[in-house]
């Protein structure tokens, strides 16, 4: 085999430049030897001169030997590893189609935009592309119906759309004449969801490439056709789940999948192979087939519309009521009248020999009434792994159909034809299990961080607070504890939380015993609320949820996390207790501590982001300190020095 020399086979090269190596679309067998070429030819190039890890390089091995034997492969690879590049230089080897997968935008905006590039520079001939879901796209025939007028008639809602709606159609009607994507991320001003909507179509509105006038001008379809033609394309895990649940009529053909945040794959997988029917779905709709009839035939349409919002209010019911697993008989007749209702309105959406564009607008509301009844037929016929609840999204709430467990779809749908390489800084114990992957070619790797824990961070675990559940000692005595840390790290802390209200509630009696600003998730945009605490080193952000990962700030404007409650899953959350229910004595080993423990070490992760970080994770639940799990739990956290003691941390954050 040739040795590669990375000088000479892979110069560096500017987009557009000649050079660097040309794939061979037939190779077999994935050279470690010229994967670590490749990787320390890239690594030297970045900026100020990179050198590739050990573990960087352990991965890339790992990822080529797994392509060369068409083998599974799970690898945790500890912050600071560099697994973006250690898989995608094996990639690039390879010569094989391969789709990775992300959970959060961030990840694949940076594969896109940063390392990907990078990767194409040395290995000429690597071609990549970024493919989003059809809704994420400017619509050209839906910008037609609208008009730049964006009147009240044009607009497929039922009710009255307020002027600054309108106002926000027109501004994007205007970016779309100038935008080459039609990507709603390019937008520079801010749009409600209501007005990408009048532009846009969702999959079951689509009436497709070849029925469609401006099929070959489509943003969406000319996505398509680049993430075709690419070797490498960047989706994230939903869009993934959606080509599952289409039968893989989303994606081009593909012989590898990267699953990065390989954490997250199976619950979004569960949720994307389901379904979910609402009030607001119904109504939408109602008003694709209202366009579709004369102004004095519309009426007709009020007793369906007046089904859906007897259906909010069923489901608001059951809410309030605390029964959020299954229907109630009010709901599933409910459910039924408006099944027939749809049924009912065939003779409307009969080929009228109107104009194209009607033509159009009957194509549409029919795929949409079509795959509403279909949704509704599954959730009347609910499958052995099926399960149904309810919950809510702002003010509406909302049927959720979910699969429990994914592992076997999987197992008999994909593995056999795919190799899979799924990889995260935290990966639970049960992932091969939960995902259905073969024992017998499944392999895993464990890549530890290159970071000095111990010397720069330290795990602080709050002993003596009171028990969680006690809220009339705990949290004064949690906010005690809070506010001391805060005060001497002087700020610069992230302080996560298991649940909203009470983490603004907490946020509010803070800023009144502390000096330096206090942001709260909510008041701002993600991304605005980010870009202050990276810039002010003084702010503490008091954030839930999607802040427990996919964070990023480096350097002193973070060095302290703090985190209230362990994060387990609430004991009345369905899909857990259904998957506890299945796990029998082990439900709380298989399914609720596992989760809990990989939240926790994501939510640790926030702390130390480069080489040169220090600071201080504190933990206000004592579980974590005496609670006969623990040690499960630690052993999955880096190797952070351990306290109790509140004045070491304090002291530990004063010297930062």
């Amino acid at each position: 085999m040739k040795s590669f020399d990375p000088d000479e086979d892979f110069p560096y090269v500017e987009p557009g430049d000649e050079g660097g190596i040309f794939l061979d679309a037939d190779v077999v067998e994935v050279s470690t030897e010229a994967t670590l070429e490749l990787l320390n030819a890239i690594t030297t190039a970045l900026p100020g001169g990179g050198e590739s890890r050990e573990g960087q390089q352990q991965m890339a091995e790992a990822v080529a030997t797994a392509l060369t034997r068409k083998r599974h492969l799970i690898v945790e690879a500890g912050t600071g590893v560099g697994k973006s590049l250690a898989y995608l230089t094996p990639v690039a080897i390879s010569g094989r189609r391969v789709v990775i997968a992300t959970a959060t935008k961030n990840l694949q905006d940076q594969l896109a935009e940063k390392d990907a590039p990078l990767v194409a520079a040395r290995a000429r001939g690597l071609s990549t592309a970024v493919l989003k879901g059809r809704s994420n796209y400017f619509c050209l025939q839906k910008a037609e119906e609208v008009g730049p007028s964006g009147n009240q008639g044009t607009f497929d809602e039922v009710e009255e759309v307020p002027t600054t709606m309108v106002d926000q159609v027109r501004r994007i009607m205007d970016w779309a004449q100038e935008t080459s994507s039609g990507e709603r991320d390019e937008l520079t001003f801010e749009v409600d969801e209501r007005a990408w909507r009048t532009v846009s179509v969702n999959p079951q509105q689509c009436i497709g490439k070849v029925q469609c006038k401006y099929g070959n001008e489509c943003f969406a379809e000319l996505a398509k056709e680049r993430a075709a033609a690419a070797d490498v394309i960047i989706v994230n895990t939903a869009l993934y789940g959606a080509h599952l649940a289409t039968d893989g009529n989303i994606l081009p053909m593909h012989d590898v999948v990267v699953f990065d945040e390989a954490h997250e794959v199976q619950d979004i997988l569960a949720r994307l192979l389901g379904t979910t029917i609402e009030p607001s779905r119904i109504r939408a709709t109602v008003g694709l087939v209202r366009m579709l009839l004369p102004p004095s035939q519309r009426d007709g349409l009020k007793p369906l519309l007046d089904a859906a919002d007897r259906l909010g209010e069923h489901l608001d019911l059951q809410i309030e009521l605390g029964v959020v697993e299954g229907l109630s008989d009010e709901t599933t007749l409910e459910l039924a009248s408006i099944a027939a209702a749809l049924n009912g309105l065939q003779d409307a959406m009969k080929p009228s020999g109107a104009d194209s564009g009607g033509e159009v607008k009957r194509i549409r509301a029919n795929q949409a009434v079509t795959h509403l009844l279909g949704d509704l037929d599954r959730i009347q016929k609910l499958g052995a792994d099926e399960l149904i609840w309810i919950s809510r999204e702002g003010n509406e709430a909302i049927i959720n159909l979910s699969l429990i467990t994914v592992g076997e779809l999987l197992r008999d749908s994909l593995w056999p034809s795919i190799t899979a390489i799924f990889t995260s800084a935290t990966i639970p114990d049960t992932l091969a299990k939960n995902l259905g992957l073969p024992a017998d070619n499944t392999d895993k790797l464990t890549v530890s961080s290159p970071f000095n824990y111990p010397e720069n961070s330290l795990l602080y675990v709050a002993k003596h607070l009171p028990d969680r559940k006690d809220e009339l000692q705990y949290t004064p005595a949690m906010l005690e504890e809070l506010v001391h840390l805060i005060n001497a790290a002087g700020g610069r802390t992230l302080a996560l939380f298991t649940n909203k209200k009470y983490m603004e509630a907490t946020a509010a009696e803070v800023a009144k015993r502390i000096k330096t600003p206090v942001l709260v998730q909510g008041s701002r945009a993600k991304a605005t609320l980010l870009e202050k605490f990276r810039d002010d080193e003084s702010a503490s952000l008091f954030a839930v949820a999607s802040f427990w990962q996919g964070v990023d700030v480096p350097g002193k404007s973070l060095s302290l996390v703090t985190i209230d409650r362990l994060p387990f899953q609430p004991p009345t959350d369905p899909v857990g207790k259904a998957r506890r229910e299945r796990a029998g004595d082990r439900g709380f080993y298989e399914v609720d501590l596992p989760r809990a423990t990989m939240m926790l070490a994501q939510g640790v992760g926030r702390l130390i982001r480069s080489a040169e970080d220090r600071g201080v994770v504190a933990v206000f639940d004592n579980r974590l300190a005496t609670a006969s799990y623990r040690h499960q739990i630690l052993k999955r956290l880096p190797p952070m020095k351990r306290t109790i003691d509140r004045t070491e941390a304090e002291a530990f954050l004063e010297t930062i």
